[in-house]
């Protein structure tokens, strides 16, 4: 269960609080995400994927005590509380989405739109409002501290949702943007938004 110890200094922690902090799930989560993108050499994005899936997973395990932590400080779960129910499984649609390549251009706006989500949340919690606040990122029940941490993996994903997404439309002709969101394969065009090719009047 999340646990509120009053406010305290930006950046600083009352001493009960600290006492009672631990960063060991957090690091274990992403040092075995980090060891096992190397060692299957999955770059960037398979890391990402990796702890995604794994941070979900540790959603699931107690989803009720997730949710009523995560409603503490997230900012849409304070105002739909159903919201905390459904993180984990948009999290872990986007760990696989990133692990297997899907739909890269809606996996990357995916990122960035939770990750800024995220990071607004904790700044508004911790440095506006100066809260002293437990993070639901590994699980409910967590020792893990709401803070630079919790920003910090919200950027990250906001970075690489950018990376993704920037790196589809970057490399494709103006005349198949448009496609992006058709979901066709292969990238096709959908006739309707794409302009026919001028016809050539008969010189004969």
């Amino acid at each position: 269960m999340g646990s509120v110890v009053g406010p305290s200094p930006i950046g600083q922690a009352t001493t009960e609080t600290s006492a009672s902090y631990s960063y060991a799930p957090v690091a274990s989560v992403f040092g075995t995400a980090a060891l096992v993108a190397w060692a299957a050499r999955l770059g960037m994005p398979g890391f990402m994927g990796m702890a995604l899936a794994m941070l979900a997973s540790l959603k699931f395990a107690d989803i009720e005590a997730f949710a009523e932590q995560f409603a503490q400080y997230d900012a849409i779960a304070q105002r739909f509380r159903p919201y905390g129910k459904v993180y984990p499984v948009l999290e872990l649609g986007l760990g696989l989405g990133f692990l297997a390549g899907w739909w890269p251009l809606g996996i990357g706006l995916g990122s960035l739109v939770l990750g800024a989500i995220g990071a607004y949340s904790v700044v508004d919690a911790v440095y506006l409002r100066q809260k002293s606040l437990t993070c639901a990122c590994v699980g409910g029940n967590s020792r893990a501290p709401l803070g630079l941490v919790t920003l910090a993996e919200n950027v990250a994903m906001v970075g690489m949702g950018l990376a993704m997404a920037w790196g589809v439309v970057g490399t494709l002709p103006m005349t198949q943007r448009p496609a992006l969101n058709s979901g066709l394969p292969g990238g096709e065009p959908i006739p309707a938004l794409t302009k026919p090719a001028p016809r050539q009047p008969d010189r004969r």
